[in-house]
């Protein structure tokens, strides 16, 4: 019976854990971005980089809450694993404002705003790799 309870408990903390979140993704080009003036272009350079800060720092955070999540889970009470986060809600919104920043620079080049920015580089996101590889045989 108490077992029972400890697993209900467990189901009702972590029932919603990662799975209520929705990516909420920043527009890359939003009214108004080519008529700002550089000093506004700076100061939303500088907002975008650290939105971007956060956003890296909240995905690394669920990353080894996953992990934990996960040894916990797998060792000592398996109804720990509900509470997994696998959405990529964080990597949408990182790409969506890496891009927002890129943006904002190219319209600050584009302006000859006088302060040195630079485009971000590509972000590297691992992609799957298949676990088998299929080949057609005739």
């Amino acid at each position: 019976m108490k077992a029972l309870l400890l697993i209900c408990l467990a189901l009702l903390l972590l029932g919603c854990g990662g799975l209520s979140r929705s990516a909420d993704p920043v527009a890359v080009y939003q009214y108004g971005d080519e008529d700002k003036s550089c000093e506004v272009l700076q100061g939303d350079l500088q907002r975008s980089l650290s939105r971007l800060e956060v956003l890296r720092q909240r995905r690394t955070t669920k990353i080894a809450a996953n992990a934990m999540l996960t040894g916990t889970g797998v060792l000592l009470f398996p109804p720990l694993l509900l509470g997994l986060d696998l959405s990529d809600v964080d990597l949408t919104n990182i790409k969506a404002e890496h891009k927002r920043y890129n943006a904002l620079a190219q319209f600050a080049r584009n302006k000859k705003c006088g302060f040195d920015i630079e485009p971000l580089p590509p972000l590297k996101t691992k992609k799957a790799k298949p676990i088998m590889a299929v080949s057609e045989q005739h």
